[in-house]
């Protein structure tokens, strides 16, 4: 009788404490939720932006090549627009990269951004016909790809994280009824 003494001697109290554990059991629930999904929203906007410097990244692409076919200002100045947009939403989106993909690899998208802008603009100026300038393509061609291959990690790293999210998140509701189940028999023994 000596474990009773700290139980509500009242049914009043036993009613009280019953529901007060069940309020915080489904708050702790609930809580646990809310970060889930916050955390899987963040994740998602990340990943909208991952998307959008890939796509702006591969449209540059495609006018560098049409540029070094053609050498058409037309490309030319499409090309340029999109590194532009490129570099802007670095500059605009600094702070989520830098948290997501950390200082080291946000300063070498940067740099990468502005070598592919100076040799973009270099061969611009230089006066050899499409077939020319092979050594100068060469090191564009290099940069491009290593800007998309920075922004296709950037893809894959943050899929798979909502991936894993998406993993954790899947048993928590069935999980969350056996514990329900298990409270409720819990107060009902208790009342």
């Amino acid at each position: 009788m000596g474990d009773m003494k700290y139980l509500p001697q009242t049914l009043r109290s036993q009613i009280m404490m019953s529901f007060l554990i069940c309020f915080a059991f489904m708050a702790a629930l609930i809580a646990l939720n809310y970060s889930n999904f916050s955390q899987l929203s963040r994740s998602m906007q990340f990943f909208e932006l991952a998307e959008g410097l890939n796509s702006n990244i591969l449209e540059m692409r495609r006018y560098e090549k049409n540029y070094f076919l053609y050498r058409q200002n037309f490309s030319y100045e499409e090309n340029a627009t999109y590194t532009n947009q490129l570099a802007l939403t670095l500059q605009r989106e600094k702070d989520t990269l830098v948290q997501a993909i950390g200082q080291k690899n946000f300063n070498l998208f940067g740099k990468y951004v502005q070598e592919y802008t100076e040799l973009m603009s270099k061969l611009h100026q230089a006066s050899c016909a499409p077939d020319g300038c092979a050594e100068l393509q060469t090191l564009i061609r290099g940069v491009g790809q290593n800007l998309l291959t920075l922004a296709d990690q950037l893809v894959a790293v943050e899929r798979r994280t909502i991936h894993g999210l998406l993993q954790q998140m899947i048993p928590l509701p069935l999980i969350s009824l056996l514990l329900l189940v298990v409270l409720l028999g819990f107060v009902i023994f208790f009342i």
